[in-house]
């Protein structure tokens, strides 16, 4: 009997590779782990244990040195976390897009009325034809507008690249023993493929592309308005920081993804990337669902009365013409054609076709609607106040 060899997985093929160009890189995949001493498993809590380390500690634990990581090092990683991305940096999904154009509550009655103007013999496919026609110009409209946006904002979120210079060792064979040797030196990477454990070169005009821990500071200040508001640059250095009840932003040597670098100079060591980071816990709650706003509570108000007298008139209709007649499959067949009569079908259809008009008016100003119905919000705005 011949014994088959199966193929080695790419994870087992990376890992000989790094133990045979870099010995001393372990394998044992501490550095996911949060460090020990943090309170909880959150991004605040992380950072905040972070910072109260000394830098070497950190170095260790991420499993890195100031040198940097290793090329092979940073895609083993990087196929383990994943691209530097934030969430909200993902390309729309049409088919989620349209999903959520449907549930509107009058496409829900007018679905209701066609599959019963079909069901009830011998059944109004032409009835059936009308309401299904509204209901897919009204989720066409809504869709097409909603898409396109999202379409606009993924663009103009990709054609944001930034580079930034990331320190890199490269292990040289000495011998055929396989001593090695390794050098570092500045390499320019993309944003997205940076790592925990990347050591990254900070100058002026840098925008931090993920939430790093400062190792060294020349004058560095850096801008944080994008988190607290306030204008002056805050400085930022090597030192261990965290005292118990300080805030967050009050860390002088955790410096975070967004925040920009206003003067003098740095090396920061990447704690956290991607969905990881402090601001992507403010995409997550952006994505999460939001409050019904005044223009769906009054769609909402309409559709409820419109199906409080559809369930008081139906009935009656349905009963009187029954009794009457003696024919409950025709008085049945008038009654839905009540149904139907009471509901504007063509109300959802011009609602949107309105506010997609309003989002294509402000396409035109340079601003991008995601959500057709923030038009009318922003149509019933009278006075706008912002803080700076």
């Amino acid at each position: 009997m011949h014994s088959q060899t199966t193929p080695r997985p790419r994870m087992a093929q990376w890992m000989s590779r790094l133990r045979f160009r870099d010995p001393s890189w372990r394998e044992d995949m501490s550095w996911l782990k949060v460090p020990s001493h943090a309170q909880d498993t959150s991004t605040e809590a992380v950072l905040t244990a972070f910072a109260g380390m000394e830098p070497d500690m950190v170095l260790d634990h991420l499993q890195t040195h100031r040198d940097g990581l290793t090329d092979e090092q940073a895609d083993v990683r990087r196929s383990i976390k994943g691209p530097n991305i934030l969430p909200t940096h993902s390309a729309p999904s049409w088919i989620i897009t349209l999903l959520k154009a449907i549930p509107n509550p009058f496409n829900i009655l007018l679905i209701v009325l066609a599959v019963l103007n079909a069901a009830i013999p011998p059944g109004s496919w032409k009835g059936f034809a009308v309401l299904v026609v509204m209901v897919f110009i009204s989720v066409l409209v809504r869709f097409w507008q909603e898409y396109r946006s999202s379409v606009a904002v993924f663009k103009l979120q990709a054609s944001v690249s930034t580079n930034l210079e990331v320190r890199r060792q490269r292990s040289i064979i000495l011998d055929q023993k396989l001593s090695t040797s390794s050098e570092s030196s500045c390499k320019t990477v993309a944003e997205a493929d940076l790592v925990p454990g990347d050591i990254v070169v900070l100058s002026p005009g840098s925008v931090m592309p993920a939430d790093c821990l400062i190792l060294e500071s020349s004058f560095l200040r850096i801008s944080q308005s994008t988190w607290t508001g306030e204008n002056d640059p805050v400085p930022k250095t090597g030192n261990v920081s965290g005292e118990k009840g300080s805030s967050l932003f009050d860390l002088s040597n955790i410096a975070f993804m967004g925040t920009s670098v206003i003067s003098g100079n740095g090396v920061a060591l990447v704690l956290r990337t991607g969905s990881d980071v402090l601001i992507a816990t403010m995409a997550k709650e952006l994505k999460k669902r939001r409050e019904t706003n005044s223009f769906q509570l009054g769609i909402r108000h309409v559709s409820y009365m419109l199906i409080g007298f559809m369930l008081t008139m139906v009935p009656l209709v349905l009963g009187i013409s029954g009794y009457t007649t003696k024919d409950w499959q025709n008085a049945a067949l008038y009654s839905i054609s009540v149904a139907v009569g009471l509901v504007p079908e063509m109300l959802p259809a011009i609602v949107n076709a309105n506010l997609a008009r309003g989002a294509y008016v402000l396409s035109k100003m340079n601003a991008i609607v995601k959500r057709l119905d923030s038009v009318q919000n922003l149509g019933a705005m009278t006075v706008l106040c912002s803080d700076k």
